[in-house]
C-alpha cells in the first residue's frame, strides 16, 4: 500500500461499488446457505483488490477500509484467520451493511446478433434509445462485415437493455 491518497477517486469509486455487491451477495448467499457461492464471490473481490494493490490503483484509505470490509465476510467461513486479520489491521467486529444506491447498475450489457448469431457485445447506459444502440451496433466490426458488405437489413428485433439482432436478406 504505497500510493497516496489520491484526488481521483473513479478507481476509488470502482472498488467501492464492486465491494459493496459483494457484501450484498455474501450476505443474501450466506443467509440461503450457499457457502460455495460465498467462496468465489470473496475470490472474485479478492482478484479485483490485488490488482487495485499491484497497478496502484487506489487511495490507501479506501484499499485499507474496503478490505476490512472483506476481512468481515471471512469471519462466517474462517473464524480464527478472520479474528487475526481484524486485530492486525484494528478493525471492530461488525457485519458490513450493503448501500442499495451502489446497487443500481449504469450501464448494461447487450447482445448483438446476425441472423441469430452472436457477432459482438456492446456496453451502453441503461434505458438508451433504440436508435443509438443500432447505429453503434453497426459500427462493431464484426458485425459491420456481415451487415455492410454481404446483406441487406430486412428487420430489426431490439429486447430493450438486452438485445439487437439484424435480420438480413442474402
Amino acid at each position: 500500500l504505497n500510493k497516496k491518497d489520491s484526488t481521483s477517486k473513479s478507481e476509488d469509486i470502482e472498488l467501492q461499488i464492486a465491494v459493496n455487491k459483494t457484501v450484498y451477495n455474501v450476505t443474501h448467499n450466506l443467509e440461503n446457505f450457499q457457502y460455495n457461492v460465498v467462496i468465489a464471490n470473496i475470490h472474485e473481490i479478492y482478484n479485483l483488490l490485488y490488482h487495485h494493490v499491484i497497478n496502484n490503483k487506489t487511495s490507501n484509505k479506501t484499499l485499507k477500509n474496503e478490505w476490512g470490509k472483506i476481512i468481515m465476510l471471512l469471519m462466517p467461513l474462517v473464524p480464527h484467520l478472520a479474528h487475526e486479520c481484524c486485530e492486525k489491521i484494528n478493525k471492530k467486529y461488525y457485519w458490513p451493511k450493503y448501500d442499495s444506491k451502489l446497487l443500481k447498475e449504469e450501464n448494461c450489457t447487450i447482445v448483438v446478433q446476425v441472423d441469430g448469431r452472436k457477432r459482438g457485445i456492446l456496453k451502453m447506459p441503461i434505458n438508451a434509445k433504440e436508435t443509438m444502440i443500432i447505429k453503434k451496433s453497426k459500427e462493431i466490426d464484426n458485425v459491420s462485415k456481415y451487415v455492410e458488405n454481404t446483406a441487406k437489413i430486412i428487420k430489426n428485433i431490439y429486447i430493450k437493455n438486452k438485445l439487437v439482432n439484424f435480420i438480413t436478406k442474402k
